[in-house]
């Protein structure tokens, strides 16, 4: 009876899941722990559904009166229980999950994101934190296949996430010498932000800047060149830095100083500026 399923392929435990009946819940699994409680239409199993409502109380319930060998924890998109309670930011259904299923760490869904990735891209660095800490180095380097390969540390320079980046970079200090499948490296991708300036990220010391400042992607384009795209009427004390190769030329055989020279500002004039 406790198995039987609706036209939805819904048993019991994913109705009082989704109306967050907690007795019932509770009932349910200790009644029958070891069932499997699979997915149901829309590729929920109940641990997942807990999940993703931020029901950490049935999170807790479903983990510990169930048998752990046999507790399904998919969602749609390949996603699991892990990606859902980051994506809710909780870090107590996190924790509770990863004590459970450390591995889930590894897991990723059908575009190729991990919990990690999305902890980075959402900028929850207590998260990050949680799942660097329950993770083997492998997670770092795992990449997005639809968003140019990136890794966890290019997410969250691309969202312009510093402190993410930085967590990344403490644990993984190689991480930054991967680039995504432009070529770009984590330098090149916080130079996209127009909210971030060569002034600062120069003496970010937790990052190998003075390796990455020269490097140059599939366009030939050093940090320094996207900077100079992005930020070409803000404060040019950055290119005056000894750290910098002024000369180094992209695939149009243009200096930053030349992309800088050659840029228009708001009002049609050119921009002057003395190197």
């Amino acid at each position: 009876m406790l198995r039987m399923t609706n036209n939805e392929h819904d048993t019991a435990l994913h109705e009082a899941v989704r109306y967050h009946h907690l007795e019932v819940v509770k009932w349910l699994n200790e009644e029958d722990p070891e069932f499997t409680y699979g997915a149901n239409f829309s590729g929920g199993t109940p641990l997942y559904m807990a999940a993703e409502r931020g029901f950490t109380d049935l999170v807790k319930i479903i983990i510990e009166n169930t048998n752990r060998n046999r507790l399904a924890h998919t969602g749609p998109m390949g996603r699991t229980a892990l990606h859902a309670a980051v994506i809710c930011r909780d870090p107590i259904m996190v924790k509770e999950i990863l004590k459970w299923k450390p591995d889930l760490t590894k897991e990723v869904d059908e575009n190729g994101w991990s919990p990690l990735h999305c902890a980075a891209y959402l900028g929850y660095v207590p998260i990050a934190r949680q799942l660097l800490h329950k993770s083997d180095r492998s997670v770092v380097y795992l990449r997005v296949k639809n968003d140019d390969n990136k890794t966890a540390l290019h997410i969250a320079a691309t969202r312009g996430n510093r402190i993410t980046a930085k967590l990344l970079v403490s644990y993984y200090p190689d991480c930054c010498e991967q680039v995504d499948i432009n070529g770009n490296n984590a330098l090149h991708l916080f130079m996209m932000q127009k909210r971030f300036f060569i002034r600062s990220l120069l003496n970010i010391r937790w990052m190998n800047v003075g390796a990455l400042i020269n490097e140059k992607n599939v366009e030939g384009q050093t940090p320094l060149h996207l900077l100079a795209h992005s930020q070409a009427r803000s404060d040019c004390t950055f290119i005056r830095d000894k750290k910098v190769d002024k000369m180094a030329l992209n695939s149009q055989n243009l200096t930053a100083v030349d992309v800088i020279l050659l840029a228009e500002d708001l009002f049609g004039q050119k921009v002057s500026l003395s190197v």
